[in-house]
Formats: structure tokens, sequence, C-alpha cells
């Protein structure tokens, strides 16, 4: 584990509103950080702001991942940079790529992708002037492998793992420090809304994820492991093969694969 220098106790999630987001929040205010809480839905940002420690210690910042103007009037309203960014603002897939619409295609691209690694790269300059930070991407297990049904969120995924990986080697000697966490099941509404092939909601929450982690208990897990260069979260016995064989033996695990489309 790599240690990291905060420069101060303030933090920004993505992705607050719900799930591992909201838990995170509720998590690091009983940690006296003052939180900047962010995402699409306003009246759910400010119950999580009201469900931390302190609320008036805190601020929301609502903006849609998907519309980079957003994105940048968010960045231009924060007056003191964070020294920890927890990027987790996502959303699922529940289509083959030969159906998938174009738009939803690019739309995964740009909240999954080119947001997170857009903000990420804002900062940077101001946290290596500061000798330090944590940038946390909440990447996918769907990451490491061509699952079916998931292909434009899982590539998306995949290419901000590269591109933070990058970010951990090229800022390291400044004293920034990058982790990415793979979350597998855990109990978040991450599969009803997820998107169809015509960018319609999934709406149900897939049995996977109703029989998996707490979400409460895999942020408790993953605030612990801050600073690793990586944490595995809520990985099942057939995600552990999973990602075993992605790694070992390509061949054997899409051969499987095949048979789930």
């Amino acid at each position: 584990m790599s240690k990291v220098h905060y420069f101060n106790n303030i933090a920004w999630i993505t992705g607050a509103s719900s799930g591992l987001g909201r838990d995170l929040a509720i998590q690091l205010s009983q940690k006296e950080w003052q939180l900047i809480l962010s995402g699409r839905n306003r009246s759910a940002l400010e119950h999580t702001k009201t469900s931390c420690l302190n609320p008036s210690l805190h601020r929301i910042l609502p903006f849609d991942a998907s519309d980079i103007n957003a994105v940048n009037t968010a960045l231009k309203s924060i007056d003191v940079t964070p020294s920890l960014v927890i990027l987790n603002a996502g959303v699922s897939q529940r289509a083959v790529s030969y159906e998938l619409d174009t738009n939803v295609l690019y739309y995964s691209t740009q909240v999954n992708y080119l947001t997170p690694v857009h903000i990420a790269s804002s900062l940077l300059p101001d946290m290596m002037q500061q000798s330090g930070g944590l940038i946390v991407a909440v990447s996918s297990v769907a990451s490491v492998a061509g699952v079916p049904g998931r292909s434009a969120y899982a590539s998306a995924k995949a290419a901000l793992n590269i591109y933070m990986s990058t970010i951990a080697t090229e800022c390291y000697a400044s004293g920034v420090r990058v982790t990415i966490v793979y979350p597998g099941f855990i109990q978040t509404p991450i599969s009803v809304h997820a998107l169809r092939k015509d960018g319609t909601q999934h709406q149900k929450m897939d049995i996977t994820h109703t029989d998996a982690m707490d979400s409460t208990h895999a942020a408790s897990v993953i605030i612990k492991k801050l600073g690793n260069p990586a944490i595995w979260i809520g990985l099942t016995p057939r995600l552990k093969l999973l990602r075993f064989f992605a790694r070992y033996s390509p061949s054997f695990l899409y051969s499987r694969m095949r048979k789930m489309v």
C-alpha cells in the first residue's frame, strides 16, 4: 500500500446519490472529511448530504456526467482542489453489441470513461503542485473480459483502467496516488439503471446484485484500502475464475463466454 499525503480534508465523490457512492460519502463524513457530492439527482444528493455526519459541512454539486459543458461548469465552481477524488459515476448496459444503438455507445463512453478522465486530468496539475492527493477510479470486474451484453460498458471501463494506470506511473514522483476499484457483485441499483439497446433503463435488479455484498460493507472495505493500486471487491467464486482465466487462459474463457449469448 502506498502512503497517501492528503493536503486537505476535502473529498469529491461523483455518483454520490445512491449505492456505493452514497455509502462512501456517509462513512467518509464520519472520518471528518468535508464532502462535495455530485450526481444528476439533486434531491437524492440532498438525502445523501443529510445522512452524513455534520451535513452543514458538505456541499452538493449536481451535474450530468454525459454533458461535457455541465462537467466543465462543475469543475470551475470548485474553489479548493480536493485531495481525495472518487470517480464513481457510471452506467451499465444490458444489450448485445450488434443491437446497441450508437447513441448508447457514445453515452456510455462519455459517462464511464471520458468524463472521469477529464475530471482527473483537470485536477491533476494542482494536486501535483500540492505534492499529494488520491484519485480513486471505480471500474468493474467486467473490464477484464468481454462479458456478453456489456460491450460498451466493459470497454469504457477497460479504457479507464489503462488511463488511470498511466496517471499512476506518470504522477507517482509528484506524490499523487491512484487507486482503481474493481467491484464485482454489490447490492446497488446499477442493474436497475443499466441501459437497454434503445437507451431505456433496464428497470429491474439482477439477481446477481440482490444476493451480493452489501454496499455499506463494500464501502467500508474500500475506505480501509484507499491508496492500494487496485481494490477487488464483491468477487464471487465465478468472478474469481473469470479474473483468473482472463489473465492466464483467455481462449478458454471466451469459449465459455460464447455459451452465454
